[in-house]
């Protein structure tokens, strides 16, 4: 929603932190979105100005190869899994290809060679995936499924938006799967934050699409290893509750920065005057 535009007065320009001023009061002008995503919220709980840039001012950002890559291979990933549930076989190997070939982004790589490189490479993975499904025969029963959640009551109930990559039926129910093409995690290394948006699809899972998940599992495309677990109904009522905590946090918010080691990789780092680097 679009925030009011704020004029500094004469006063704002007779005070010595005039601009710390008026920014505070443009801060508090702003509205929250109607609805959340996972991604607004851990953007606000990793840092608030973060936040405000991204969703609120919609500040544009130069993209990143890996991000052009991730896309190019979950895009492919969906339309050949829709085939798969379409036909209840698997299609060969030239079909993944050619689907790769026709959903390949090739923005922002930095040179000819790199994307050359990074082309070979989700061709490499897409093959792997493939033999991987030939020998598994999965069922797969939804693809990018949308969901919409509402989560506490009255005034202080939230709409939380989001999109399952996918779910396949297995024994006694089905298996979330979310695919990730960063570094994999061994099970150990999960945490209960790495946990927290596959728990959200187990609650949407359960309260809206009426089916019993028995699997949530992250599935790295890189090397092929999955993290699989099941959030506990303690785990289930810790992220309803840290989710509202939050989004009342951003309603009561002047967006400040919390920087810290984060500001690495934040996309304002050039423009942003509270960056730890």
């Amino acid at each position: 929603m679009e925030s009011n535009i704020l004029i500094p007065s004469p006063a704002d320009f007779a005070l010595g932190r005039q601009g710390a001023k008026i920014e505070e009061k443009k801060q508090k002008a702003f509205s929250l979105p109607a609805t959340v995503s996972f991604s607004q919220l851990r953007a606000f709980q990793t840092c608030p100005l973060q936040y405000k840039y991204t969703f609120l001012l919609k500040i544009p950002t130069f993209g990143r190869y890996q991000f052009s890559f991730g896309k190019s291979i979950h895009a492919t990933l969906e339309r050949f899994v829709r085939l798969i549930m379409e036909g209840r076989t698997v299609p060969g190997s030239e079909v993944l290809l050619a689907l790769y070939e026709e959903c390949w982004i090739d923005e922002w790589y930095r040179s000819q060679k790199e994307k050359e490189e990074y082309f070979t490479r989700g061709a490499e993975i897409l093959k792997r995936i493939h033999a991987e499904l030939m020998s598994t025969m999965p069922q797969p029963t939804a693809i990018e499924q949308e969901f919409t959640l509402k989560l506490g009551a009255g005034e202080n109930s939230i709409i939380l938006k989001g999109k399952i990559d996918r779910i396949d039926t297995i024994e006694g129910g089905v298996e979330i799967i979310d695919y990730k093409t960063g570094k994999s995690k061994d099970q150990e290394a999960i945490r209960f934050d790495d946990k927290e948006q596959l728990i959200i699809y187990q609650i949407a899972a359960e309260e809206l699409l009426r089916v019993q998940p028995m699997l949530l599992t992250y599935y790295y495309v890189e090397d092929g290893s999955r993290v699989s677990f099941l959030g506990t109904v303690k785990e289930k009522e810790k992220v309803r509750t840290h989710i509202e905590k939050t989004v009342q946090e951003m309603n009561q918010s002047d967006f400040a920065a919390t920087p810290g080691f984060h500001c690495r990789f934040c996309d304002f780092k050039s423009i942003c005057e509270y960056k730890k680097i």
